[in-house]
């Protein structure tokens, strides 16, 4: 009896959506990531289709004049090179991390760019007056779907949540904050480029939406696995070290994306410049 009770148990914590009782398979958590992306994107795109987009746009938007220098700060943390150097500070003992990053940025980039200019839908300011919304930064005027920052912090979030946990029982919890930690700041991403005017509430759910399912789709992927054994040898480890100095020049010498965000790239790049060293160090 008691083995039956931890079989079930066992086979309850691989699959947490059970529906066998009613003759439907189980779905695994990626599954689940990948049918919620879809989701995403298929509200976004009603959204926008049901002429909605305005005033849904006017409600967020008008949270950016509270707290401009803020939001365009954490939007700024949606750039791939900037979830690369952070992630090279929480990666060095999991090159899987990396690995799957890289390939989702790479994958999802390719479509984002495709979509982008083989529809290049109008931002806000070139449909709505200036004067009726708050707009920071760069003035953006199409190019509006999907979203590439809403896109870079979810698919960094799905692919944290994602990873196959090796911690001890007793310290599970801090690997419970770190992924509700990413999470917060995948969703503060993702409204803070409605914010500060740059984006369509459908823009961002299109992008939350893709970095779902590319996430879950590539996370167990044969690519993503031998390029994370390639990283975790002494040559993947110097170049990518290599890499995080050549990400930290690089934004560094990048004209500020917000009239205050130098000090945030600045500090982005200090972190990908520390991960540089220790990534240098452990491949002796």
């Amino acid at each position: 009896m008691l083995a039956r009770s931890a079989t079930a148990a066992s086979t309850s914590a691989r699959h947490p959506i059970s529906l066998h009782m009613a003759g439907i398979p189980s779905l695994d958590r990626r599954t689940i990531f990948v049918l919620s992306g879809l989701l995403a994107i298929a509200v976004g795109i009603w959204i926008r289709s049901a002429g909605l987009d305005t005033e849904l746009f006017l409600r967020v938007n008008a949270i950016g004049s509270l707290a401009p220098q803020a939001w365009s700060s954490v939007s700024a943390l949606g750039l791939g090179v900037s979830g690369f150097l952070l992630l090279g500070i929480w990666s060095r003992h999991v090159p899987s991390r990396m690995a799957a990053f890289l390939v989702g940025v790479v994958l999802g980039g390719a479509i984002i760019h495709i979509i982008k200019v083989g529809i290049p839908l109008p931002r806000p300011l070139s449909v709505l007056p200036a004067q009726d919304f708050f707009q920071y930064g760069e003035m953006l005027r199409h190019g509006a779907m999907p979203s590439g920052h809403a896109a870079t912090g979810v698919l960094l979030f799905t692919l944290v949540a994602l990873e196959r946990s090796v911690t001890e029982a007793s310290q599970q919890w801090r690997r419970v904050m770190f992924v509700c930690v990413v999470a917060l700041i995948a969703v503060l991403i993702a409204i803070s480029r409605v914010a500060i005017g740059a984006h369509w509430v459908s823009d961002i759910l299109v992008g939350a939406g893709m970095g779902l399912s590319v996430g879950g789709l590539i996370v167990r992927w044969q690519l993503v696995r031998r390029f994370s054994n390639w990283l975790t040898a002494p040559l993947g480890r110097r170049l990518s070290a290599i890499g995080l100095i050549v990400g930290a020049v690089s934004l560094l010498a990048t004209s500020p994306f917000f009239p205050s965000s130098f000090i945030v790239q600045f500090a982005i790049a200090a972190i990908g410049g520390v991960a540089a060293f220790r990534w240098w160090q452990s491949a002796r």
